[in-house]
């Protein structure tokens, strides 16, 4: 496992989203930071909730190791992987360019554990003082008159927000194991 200070990024080809990593104690953290044009400065959304090196089940995935890939289409990626209580997570955080002419940046998070034994809770978490529940159910936050970033879980998953607390989770989690666990969910920026 390495244990430099290294930061790893991910960045829409529209530059209003990116995700940063850099390595906090034992892992990596990440921040999700958005803009409402390229010429503003970044404003960081949300940042994860990390655990401890004592923690089997922490708040987030403990990432080890990210690095950067290129994919067949050309486009980069970030792979993740890390463990703990024997535990193995692993992600691959990518842009997701299914609307690029309508202005919409986003970044898909899909994520894995694979579960020695059962017992424990699994998602990702994330503090935001701009979060809040909406109607519709997403986490938005209104970065402008003009702009919006909102989390979208995907259909296996779950969100729930709480007093800038919002996480994402598997609606179903092994009792035992060996077994895996995934979810998925998106940041996305676009204008209202």
């Amino acid at each position: 496992m390495t244990t430099e200070a290294k930061t790893q990024s991910i960045k829409c080809q529209n530059q209003l989203l990116q995700v940063r990593f850099g390595w906090h104690g034992d892992r990596y953290k990440h921040c999700v930071e958005a803009r409402y044009s390229r010429d503003s400065d970044w404003q960081v959304i949300a940042e994860s909730i990390e655990g401890s090196d004592r923690e089997i089940w922490p708040s987030s995935p403990p990432f080890q190791q990210v690095e950067s890939h290129i994919g067949g289409t050309g486009r980069s990626c970030l792979l993740a992987v890390g463990l703990a209580g024997g535990s193995h997570w692993s992600a691959s955080i990518e842009e997701i360019v299914d609307e690029p002419e309508a202005g919409i940046a986003r970044i898909r998070f899909d994520v894995a554990c694979r579960i020695k034994a059962g017992g424990g809770s699994l998602g990702s978490t994330y503090r935001s003082d701009r979060m809040e529940r909406s109607v519709t159910d997403p986490a938005i936050v209104q970065l402008s008159d003009q702009i919006q970033v909102r989390l979208e879980a995907a259909e296996e998953s779950r969100s729930s927000v709480l007093d800038g607390i919002f996480s994402v989770s598997p609606l179903s989690i092994p009792d035992g194991g060996p077994a895996t666990a995934r979810w998925q969910y998106d940041f996305v920026v676009e204008g209202v």
